[in-house]
């Protein structure tokens, strides 16, 4: 079976500003899924995250946030501290 996860561009608001942001589907996904989840726009989450990100791009720090929000709701004890 062959996965298409081709990028995706997608416009969000950060600070009433337009930017663009380009992630695999996937984090697209689980983006949305974590929208509903927390009842909070996409945009607000990435607000959130661009106000915490250190030195890195916005895309990245999306990336991570997705990945250490999927960690903590599955369990996954280890996180981003145990591989740094």
């Amino acid at each position: 079976m062959v996965m298409q996860h081709g990028a995706v561009l997608k416009n969000i608001r950060i600070e009433g500003r337009r930017t663009s942001v380009r992630m695999e589907r996937p984090f697209w996904e689980a983006l949305e899924s974590i929208s509903k989840e927390e009842g909070r726009s996409i945009d607000d989450i990435c607000e959130e995250v661009s106000s915490h990100k250190a030195g890195s791009s916005l895309t990245s720090a999306i990336r991570v946030f997705v990945l250490d929000y999927v960690r903590r709701m599955s369990g996954f004890a280890a996180g981003r501290a145990a591989i740094q």
